[in-house]
């Protein structure tokens, strides 16, 4: 059902404010590392800012 939808759109509906029509493209998807589902998630480690311990430099 879903790939009749993408091959009815594909290359004939243009969006409003667009010139050209939608063009779908199927990608293989990164291999995730072992044990990685989807990848990082807020609050992870490493997600957020980092942090000088040595002060701001000016």
């Amino acid at each position: 059902m879903t790939l009749s939808a993408i091959n009815a759109l594909n290359g004939i509906y243009t969006m409003r404010g667009c010139d050209q029509p939608l063009i779908f493209r199927f990608a293989d998807p990164k291999r995730p590392h072992q044990g990685d589902s989807r990848g990082p998630t807020f609050g992870d480690p490493g997600s957020g800012p980092t942090f000088d311990p040595q002060g701001a430099r000016y």
